[in-house]
């Protein structure tokens, strides 16, 4: 078994004289051989040839290189000046380390009987404020000339020490550290030591870590949060804003605080998403301010906007920009194509994903060099083109109810068409059809079978059609519905701007307003779908709406 000793011995003076079998010297190089004697791990045979390495203590250089003789005893040919070393004693895959070992007079005071035992290595990692490379460390055994270089990742190992007390000290050139020392012991027949995670001690302004951002779903506010510091000179941490993305980064701070959390309140717009970058650093008291590291985006959500998934969208194909309505019991869309002389026509109508296209009507559009305004756009289950002219000779009309046949006979009184064709749109459900300007007039009212078109004038603004009846906003800030008979039902207060269409059904109103997709059920609007949708029509319970791409989509609004 190996032993550790402390000595201190005042005023010892041992002369030994050297026997003629012993190493060969002067006095000053044998001065240790009866106080001390190595033996391999048996126990009683003399660990004859192991190198004996001198350190002082605190050193990491060697002052004095001997071996082990033939009877055990460590010789070291160097008078040693009066201090503390540590002793490394090795022989092959063996290692004795004696650490704090006292020498006067030039000889080192160390005795009793001390067994060479298997090396070991010491493993460990260190880690760094996170700008800095721990790879600039260097970790050495102190009283050895035992180092290591600690790799990018922070771990490190050091081979072949001894058991007992070890003393590790890690240097850095980087700015700003200080000397860190870690004491460890590895222990009796142990060949590996795992040491926990050191960390180099750091003296400069520290970076803030942990920094984290999520979106308030209440609010749509950007709620910034980050590891709190343990830093004596802290006096704020102070926050900057970037848009995400940027190509650079602001200099100018956004906001300051003293605790680990920050809310932005100006993050978020009315009706759309906005994307932020944020960073965040030290300032200390006396006003520097320390160095950012890493930073995180985040995008923050309107509560208008934080329903857009709570309904299902189903894709159904691919359409134009034209008008959308029911056509041969399925979901259709308009052809236009317009030239100098003529106005072409046609439908495609889909189901399930399937696209059918119909036959081509040509139109004149213009007749004895009048020009001839058209208005197009489905209702009561037919595809409809109404067109007029400063001839008076009636209102002109084709209309198809599959798309492959088009009736173009006869005209209408010229009574039904409206004084203004500013914003003039067709509005159509299954089983109704209305030709109204955007002032309130609405000139056509047409039954299923296609009869009894008659001119009716409505108050507010015309929003939107279904079978049951038609939606205005009366000229202020609460929906209607008109029905086709009876009393004029409120829909309820009008939050979101200006609507371009509207419809009802006994489960909820939705409503088409500035390209996004609102529904009120209960007492509350709610946005669906974000922007660019540019038409909408309803099919049974179903809403289907249109984009400026020409994509069509199936809309459970209310499950």
């Amino acid at each position: 078994m190996k032993l550790l000793h402390w000595l201190a011995v005042a005023g010892m003076a041992m002369l030994v004289a050297c026997s003629a079998d012993s190493t060969t010297g002067t006095n000053d190089e044998t001065h240790t051989e009866s106080l001390a004697r190595i033996v391999m791990p048996d126990g009683t045979t003399p660990a004859s040839g192991a190198v004996v390495t001198v350190t002082p203590r605190e050193s990491i250089r060697s002052i004095a290189v001997g071996q082990v003789d033939a009877k055990g005893t460590p010789v070291v040919a160097t008078a040693l000046p009066d201090g503390a070393y540590t002793v490394l004693v090795k022989q092959g895959a063996l290692a004795l380390q004696v650490d704090s070992l006292a020498a006067q007079d030039g000889q080192l005071l160390w005795k009793g009987q001390d067994t060479l035992e298997p090396s070991g290595n010491v493993r460990g990692t260190v880690t760094m404020e996170p700008q800095d490379d721990p790879a600039t460390v260097t970790v050495n055994l102190l009283g050895t000339e035992i180092y290591a270089n600690v790799g990018h990742d922070g771990s490190f190992e050091l081979a072949g020490t001894g058991t007992g007390r070890l003393r590790l000290r890690f240097l850095t050139t980087v700015p700003n550290y200080t000397t860190t020392y870690v004491t460890a012991n590895m222990g009796i027949k142990a060949t590996e030591l795992r040491l926990d995670t050191v960390r180099m001690v750091y003296t400069g302004i520290p970076v803030v870590t942990g920094l984290a951002v999520r979106n308030d779903s209440l609010t749509g506010d950007l709620l910034l949060s980050w590891d709190a510091l343990k830093y004596g000179q802290l006096a704020s941490y102070v926050i900057f804003r970037d848009t995400a993305g940027a190509l650079t980064f602001s200099a100018q701070p956004f906001a300051a605080v003293t605790g680990d959390s920050w809310r932005d309140t100006s993050a978020k717009g009315e009706f759309e998403r906005r994307a932020w970058r944020y960073r965040v650093a030290v300032r200390t008291q006396t006003g520097t301010l320390g160095s950012w590291y890493g930073s995180v985006e985040g995008t923050a959500i309107p509560p208008a906007l934080a329903n857009l998934d709570a309904m299902t969208w189903t894709d159904i194909a691919r359409g134009s920009v034209g008008e959308i309505g029911m056509l041969a019991g399925r979901i259709a869309d308009e052809q236009r194509y317009v030239s100098e002389d003529s106005l072409r026509l046609g439908v495609r109508s889909t189901k399930d994903g399937m696209v059918m296209d119909s036959a081509v009507l040509s139109l004149p559009t213009s007749r004895f060099e009048r020009l001839i305004f058209w208005i197009t756009g489905f209702g009561g289950g037919k595809y409809w083109a109404f067109g007029h002219c400063l001839l008076g000779d009636g209102v002109y009309f084709a209309r198809s109810d599959s798309g492959k046949v088009w009736d173009t006979t006869g005209t209408l009184p010229d009574s039904l068409w409206p004084e203004t064709t500013d914003d003039l749109r067709m509005w159509g459900s299954a089983t109704r059809l209305v030709l109204a300007a955007r002032a309130g007039e609405a000139p056509f009212l047409l039954g299923q079978d296609g009869t009894g078109l008659v001119r009716q004038n409505l108050s507010g603004h015309f929003l939107g059609l279904s079978d049951s009846g038609w939606l205005g906003d009366g000229g202020g800030l609460h929906l209607l519905l008109h029905p086709w008979s009876g009393a004029v039902r409120d829909l309820g207060a009008w939050t979101p701007s200006t609507p371009m269409a509207a419809a009802s059904l006994g489960t909820g109103t939705a409503v088409l307003s500035g390209g996004r997709l609102w529904v009120r059920r209960g007492g509350a609007w709610e946005m669906r779908a974000g922007k660019d949708l540019t038409r909408m029509t309803w099919v049974g319970d179903v809403l289907h709406v249109q984009d400026r791409a020409g994509r069509l989509r199936k809309v459970e609004v209310f499950r």
